[in-house]
């Protein structure tokens, strides 16, 4: 990546265009924040329900011989959690970034502008270190399923 730097006499002003395409943006960005919101308090209660439920089922393993079923109903529950949690942050950020460019727009205030910015910053670095945490899960899932898929078919 590259990186610029600027000093403090470098300037940039936003066009009255700019300023209405920002507002346009933080508008879908509150919309979009919002429903990231309730998405991910559904989220929440459902982990929740999984986790109440997972108490009182037997463990699967015990049920089914399948490979499939070696994953308790309280992991699923936690890993649905951990993302309702992360999913919330990214609301969060986008909120900000939307509450705070409006508010540098309307206000006509730099630093308010500066903050939001940070705070998309923010978001696109949570979602970047996701998507890369993702896709090495994803890397190490189909390694396991080859290996495990080479070893059945080895066995018969």
């Amino acid at each position: 990546m590259e990186t610029t730097n600027m000093t403090d006499t470098q300037q940039l002003t936003l066009n009255f265009n700019a300023k209405n395409h920002l507002l346009t943006v933080t508008r879908w960005a509150k919309f979009l924040a919002i429903i990231g919101y309730i998405g991910s308090g559904f989220m929440l209660l459902v982990s929740l329900f999984v986790l109440t439920l997972s108490s009182f089922m037997p463990d699967l393993s015990q049920i089914s011989p399948s490979p499939v079923t070696f994953m308790p109903f309280k992991v699923l529950g936690f890993a649905y959690m951990a993302l309702a949690v992360f999913y919330f942050f990214i609301a969060y950020y986008m909120y900000s970034f939307a509450s705070k460019s409006a508010n540098a727009i309307t206000l006509n205030l730099d630093s308010e502008l500066e903050a939001a910015f940070n705070a998309l910053r923010k978001q696109y670095t949570l979602v970047g270190i996701f998507t890369i945490v993702m896709l090495a899960l994803m890397v190490i899932m189909l390694t396991v399923g080859l290996i495990t898929a080479i070893a059945t078919l080895s066995m018969i």
